[in-house]
């Protein structure tokens, strides 16, 4: 990838940050999912639910690990995917302009 590339916007930047975004989503999945389970877990053993506060901490921090990754991940999905969408567009655009070419030059 060339500097110019990226300025005259002839190459997307975005998909390598959305890959770095994707990254940092899922180490702020994993620790909110254990922040979550030791408050549960530390909550239930101060109000002296025990094994029901340890529960509740391992279902929750699961529960939030589970759907911040598929979160996470179904959206940075949804904009690689724009972003080749728009690749093969422009790829078609270029194909359309060199059969043209061919047909006026015949």
């Amino acid at each position: 990838m060339k500097f110019r590339d990226i300025f005259n916007f002839d190459k997307m930047l975005t998909p390598l940050i959305i890959k770095i975004v994707y990254y940092i989503g899922i180490a702020g999945s994993i620790i909110g999912g254990i922040v979550v389970f030791f408050t549960s877990v530390i909550g239930g053993f101060a109000s002296d639910s025990g094994f029901l506060g340890f529960l509740g901490g391992l279902i929750g921090g699961a529960l939030v690990m589970f759907v911040g990754i598929l979160t996470t991940r179904i959206s940075s999905e949804s904009t690689i995917v724009r972003f080749q969408i728009n690749q093969n567009l422009a790829a078609i655009k270029k194909n359309m302009i060199d059969d043209v070419k061919v047909i006026v030059e015949e």
